[in-house]
C-alpha cells in the first residue's frame, strides 16, 4: 500500500493501521492511505537532518548552518588580503574538498586533529560559506516530490531544492492502492541515523492512526448507546 525505498521497519504496521482505520472513516481505505502518506511525509521532513530530536524548522536550519561554520573554522583562517600579499592558498574549495569531505562520514567529522589551519582570502572564504549554506536542507529536499504530490507544505529552505531528488507515485483505484515514496539523494543512507529516523516517522504515523482508531471506536460505541 505505502512503500518506501530502503530496508525499513514499520511499513507493515502502518499498512495494518490504514486498513483498520479505513473501515471506520469517511472515504474508506483510499482516504486513510492518503492521510497516512501525508502524515508520514510531514513527520519525516521534520526529522531529516539537519533536524534532530527537539530541533526542527528554522532551528534545524540554524543548526545546519552552525555545523558548516564549525567545519570551516577548523580548517580556515579567513583574512582580507586585498592584494596586499600573494595568496599562499588560492584554491579554497580544493582545500575544503581535500581536508573536510574525506573526513566526513556516517558520524560527521573525524576526531583526528587537523595538522594545520589555512589562511585564505576572506572573499573566497565567504563565497565558499555561502555556497555550503545554500545547500542546507538538500537532504530533506529529497522528500519534496512526495510533499508536493501529496499537498504537504515544507519550509522554504527545504522547498528551494526542488523535487528532482525524489519521487512519489500515487495509484488509487477501486482494487489497487499504491503510494511509492523515495528520497534519492545519493548520500542519504551514508548519513548516520537516516533510516532510523525514517522508520521512526513511520512508527509515529502508525501511533497516530491507532489513537484515532481508538477514538472513533469509542465514539461509535457511545453513539450506539452501548456505553
Amino acid at each position: 500500500m505505502i512503500r518506501l525505498t530502503g530496508n525499513l521497519t514499520g511499513l507493515e504496521r502502518l499498512d495494518r493501521a490504514v486498513d483498520r482505520l479505513g473501515t471506520l472513516m469517511r472515504g474508506g481505505i483510499p482516504e486513510a492511505a492518503r492521510q497516512a502518506a501525508r502524515g508520514f511525509v510531514r513527520r519525516v521532513v521534520a526529522v531529516t537532518p539537519p533536524a534532530s530530536e527537539g530541533t526542527t524548522g528554522l532551528d534545524a536550519r540554524r543548526q545546519g548552518e552552525a555545523k558548516i561554520d564549525r567545519e570551516l573554522q577548523r580548517v580556515f583562517v579567513p583574512v582580507p588580503l586585498r592584494g596586499k600579499r600573494p595568496e599562499q592558498y588560492p584554491d579554497v574549495y580544493g582545500i575544503y574538498r581535500d581536508q573536510v569531505l574525506p573526513r566526513k562520514g556516517k558520524r560527521g567529522l573525524s576526531p583526528r586533529p587537523l595538522t594545520q589551519r589555512f589562511h585564505v582570502d576572506q572573499a573566497k572564504f565567504d563565497a565558499l560559506r555561502a555556497s555550503l549554506v545554500g545547500q542546507v536542507g538538500f537532504l530533506a529536499g529529497g522528500w519534496n516530490a512526495a510533499a508536493d504530490t501529496l499537498g504537504v507544505p515544507v519550509p522554504a529552505w527545504i522547498a528551494r531544492h526542488g523535487r528532482g531528488n525524489g519521487t512519489c507515485e500515487v495509484e488509487i483505484e477501486e482494487n489497487r492502492i499504491r503510494i511509492l515514496i523515495s528520497n534519492n539523494v545519493g548520500y542519504a543512507r551514508d548519513v548516520d541515523g537516516f533510516d532510523r529516523r525514517t522508520a521512526a516517522a513511520l512508527g509515529y504515523q502508525a501511533d497516530a492512526f491507532e489513537r484515532e482508531m481508538e477514538f472513533l471506536l469509542e465514539k461509535s460505541v457511545a453513539e450506539a448507546g452501548l456505553r
